[in-house]
C-alpha cells in the first residue's frame, strides 16, 4: 500500500510527498559563498534558492501576510509551527526537476509541480520560480495542507484537503484594500477544455496509482475538487451551518461518503454530482471579500549562501526524496569543504542509518550534539539512532533532551514512547502518547507507536494501537483496508487469532476493493498460498506488498531464513512509498537484533 495512502494528513496529492528538511549550520563561514544563491531568514520562516532575489522576497512577504490572515480570520487556529518553514525557490522548472518526488522505483514524478512536507526538525515547501502568481498559488496551497493538518481532528479526505488547498491558494492579501478568497484558480481551466468525471470517481477513485500518473486525470481531481469546495463555502445552502465539519464527523463515523454527504449537505454523491455539473457550467463564479488586511512585514535583506549550506541543502532534499547515492554526494561534497558542518553531517548520519549503519549513525550524531548542544533536531535524530539500535535507556535520554529543546514538537513524545517500550516501560509510553496528542492532536500518533512496537516484537501493544489508529481515523473505505490486514499481523503474532480475524473480515467490508488487494485479503486469511500470490503479484507496489506479507508468515511459522530473504528484497529493491517498506525493514532490524532481549517487566 502506498505510504502517501495510508497517511491522509499529508495528504494523497502528489504535491505533498516525501518530507524535506534543512538546518542552519553553527560554522557556515568556513565556505565560500555561492554566487547564485541567497536567503532571507525570520525567526521562522526562511525562504533560500537561486531564483531572483527580488522574488524570494516577495514570497516571504505574501506568505507571512498569508498566515497573518488565517490568524485573524480563525483566531483559535493553529497556524504556526514549533519548528522553522523553509520555502526553497528553484530558479526554474528545469533546476526544479532535479528534486522532484519519485515514485516507488525512483523515477521523478514529472507532473509534481511544488511541495509541502513535514520532518521532526523543519517543514519545506520547495517549488520553481514562475513568472506571474502561480508559484504563490503552490505556495498558498501547500501551507494550507499544514494548517489543515495541526487543526482539524478527523481524517480528511483527498478531494477535500485537495479542494480547501485550492480554494485558499487564490489568497490575495491586498485586492482594492480587502482580502480575497475563492477566485478561479489556474488548475479550474481544466473543468472547460475535459469531460466532467463522475463525482463518485472524485470522492473515492478506484485506482488512485493511475490516476496519478494521468495529466488529464489528476487536473480534472484538482479541478472538480476545488469547484466543490467551491461551491459548497461560497454559494450552497446547507442544512448545517458548519456542512464541512458535518460532512468530517459522518465520514469518520461510518466510512460512507453517500451517508455523511447526506447528512451534511441533504443529498448523496450522486445528487451533489449533477449540482456541481450545473454549477461549473457557468461563465463566472463569485468570490468572498473580506475587510481583514494583515500588516506587511518587511524583513531584513537577503544575504548569500555558503556553497557548503547549498550543498547540504541539496543533500538533505535528496536524501528525503530516496534518492541516496545523490544525496550521498552532495553531502561529502558539504563535508570536503566544511568538515563541521552539522547539517550535512546529520543528514549523512540518517543516510547512514537507512543503510543500516546504526553505530556510523550513532557515532556521527553523538558528535553533532557534543558540538551542537542545543539544537534539538539532532538530538532527535541520535534518539531515533540508538533507539534502532536497542540502545533504548540511551535513546530515552536524546530524546528527553529533543523535548527539552523543542517542547511543542509532538515528534520526540512518539521517540519516548519507543523508547519506553523497549524498556518495558508501558505506563510511560502511554502517557508519552498523551503528551504528544496534547501538543499536536493526530491519530497517527497511535500508528507510528504501533509500528514502533511491532518491530521490537511488543505484538499485543502493536494491536492494540493499531486498533486505536482505525478507531480515531475513521473507516474511511478503502484507506482502512491496509491498516486492517497490519493490524492482522499484529493481533496473529499476539497469539490473539480471534482479533487477526475479526480485522481482516472488517477488511472485506470495504467498498469497491480492487482485485489485487482482495487477493492479498485471502492470502492473510488462507485462501491464497505464498507461491499463488507471488506468482500474482504484478507492477513493484504488489511485489512489495507480496514478500513482506508473504515474510511475516514466514516468520510466523518458524521460518526466519526465508522470512529474511523476502524482507531483504523488499528493503534493496521494493517500492519505498509502500507501507510495506517500512514494515520490511523493521522486521528486518527486529530480526537483527532478536537476541537482544527487552528486560523484564
Amino acid at each position: 500500500m502506498r505510504l502517501a495512502a495510508l497517511l491522509l494528513r499529508t495528504s494523497l496529492a502528489l504535491l505533498t510527498l516525501p518530507a524535506v528538511a534543512a538546518q542552519q549550520p553553527a560554522d557556515s563561514g568556513a565556505s565560500p559563498r555561492s554566487s547564485s544563491w541567497r536567503e532571507f531568514v525570520t525567526p521562522d520562516l526562511i525562504v533560500a534558492g537561486n531564483a531572483p532575489t527580488g522574488e524570494l522576497k516577495r514570497m516571504l512577504i505574501e506568505l507571512t501576510r498569508f498566515r497573518d490572515t488565517l490568524t485573524k480570520l480563525f483566531p483559535d487556529a493553529a497556524v504556526d509551527s514549533p519548528v522553522s518553514t523553509w520555502v526553497v525557490v528553484l530558479r526554474d522548472f528545469q533546476a526544479f526537476q532535479r528534486f522532484q518526488p519519485r515514485d516507488g522505483r525512483g523515477r521523478r514524478r514529472s507532473n509534481v509541480g511544488g511541495y509541502f512536507a513535514r520532518k521532526a526538525d523543519v517543514n519545506f515547501i520547495v517549488l520553481p520560480w514562475s513568472r506571474g502568481d502561480y508559484d504563490l498559488q503552490t505556495i498558498f496551497h501547500e501551507y494550507t495542507h499544514y494548517v489543515v493538518s495541526r487543526n482539524v481532528r478527523r481524517p480528511v479526505p483527498p478531494w477535500l484537503n485537495e479542494g480547501l488547498a485550492e480554494y485558499y491558494s487564490t489568497f490575495r492579501g491586498d485586492y482594492r484594500g480587502r482580502t480575497l478568497l475563492g477566485a478561479v484558480p489556474d488548475r479550474a481551466r481544466a473543468l472547460l477544455g475535459s469531460r466532467f468525471v463522475p463525482l463518485r470517481d472524485i470522492v473515492s477513485p478506484r485506482d488512485w496509482e493511475s490516476l496519478w500518473r494521468g495529466q488529464t486525470q489528476i487536473g480534472m481531481f484538482y479541478a472538480e475538487s476545488w469547484a466543490l469546495v467551491h461551491y459548497i463555502m461560497v454559494e450552497r445552502k446547507s442544512p448545517s451551518s458548519d456542512p464541512l465539519g458535518v460532512y468530517l464527523t459522518s465520514f469518520a463515523r461510518s466510512g460512507n461518503h453517500d451517508s455523511a454527504f447526506m447528512e451534511a449537505f441533504g443529498t448523496d454523491v450522486d445528487g451533489m454530482d449533477k449540482e456541481l455539473r450545473e454549477y461549473v457550467r457557468r461563465m463566472s463564479l463569485s468570490a468572498v471579500a473580506f475587510d481583514v488586511q494583515a500588516e506587511e512585514h518587511i524583513p531584513e535583506g537577503a544575504r548569500s549562501m555558503s556553497e557548503a549550506d547549498v550543498d547540504a541543502l541539496e543533500g538533505r532534499l535528496l536524501l528525503e526524496l530516496g534518492a541516496d547515492d545523490e544525496a550521498e554526494r552532495e553531502l561529502m561534497t558539504a563535508l570536503e569543504a566544511q568538515p563541521a558542518h552539522a547539517a550535512a553531517r546529520t543528514a549523512l548520519a540518517r543516510l547512514r542509518l537507512r543503510q543500516e549503519r546504526e553505530d556510523e549513525a550513532i557515532v556521527a550524531l553523538q558528535q553533532v550534539v557534543a558540538s551542537n548542544p542545543e539544537d534539538g533536531g539532532p538530538w532527535y535524530y541520535l534518539g531515533t539512532a540508538l533507539e534502532r539500535a536497542w540502545r533504548h535507556e540511551e535513546a530515552l535520554a536524546a530524546f528527553s533532551k529533543a523535548i527539552y529543546l523543542m517542547p511543542r514538537n509532538p515528534a520526540p513524545w512518539s521517540g519516548v514512547s519507543s523508547a519506553a517500550l523497549g524498556l518495558q516501560r508501558d505506563d510511560e509510553a502511554a502517557a508519552a502518547v498523551e503528551n504528544a496528542l496534547q501538543v499536536e492532536w493526530s491519530p497517527e500518533v497511535y500508528w507510528t507507536q504501533g509500528l514502533h512496537a511491532l518491530r521490537l516484537g511488543r505484538d499485543a501493544v502493536a494491536a492494540t494501537s493499531f486498533a486505536r489508529y482505525l478507531e480515531l481515523g475513521g473507516a474511511g473505505e478503502s484507506q482502512a483496508i491496509y491498516p486492517l490486514f497490519i493490524l492482522a499481523l499484529a493481533a496473529k503474532r499476539a497469539g490473539r487469532p480471534a482479533d487477526a480475524d475479526a480485522a481482516l473480515a472488517n477488511a472485506g467490508k470495504g467498498e469497491r476493493i480492487e482485485k489485487w488487494t482482495l487477493t492479498v485479503l485471502r492470502f492473510l486469511q488462507g485462501g491464497v498460498d505464498e507461491a499463488q500470490l507471488l506468482r500474482v503479484a504484478g507492477d513493484l507496489g504488489e511485489q512489495t506488498e507480496a514478500r513482506t506479507y508473504v515474510g511475516f508468515k514466514l516468520a510466523m511459522s518458524g521460518r526466519e531464513d526465508e522470512a529474511m530473504t523476502h524482507f531483504r528484497w523488499v528493503a534493496d529493491r521494493g517500492a519505498r512509498n509502500y507501507v510495506e517498506y517500512e514494515l520490511a525493514k523493521n522486521e528486518l532490524n527486529r530480526l537483527k537484533y532478536r537476541n537482544r532481549t527487552l528486560p523484564a517487566r
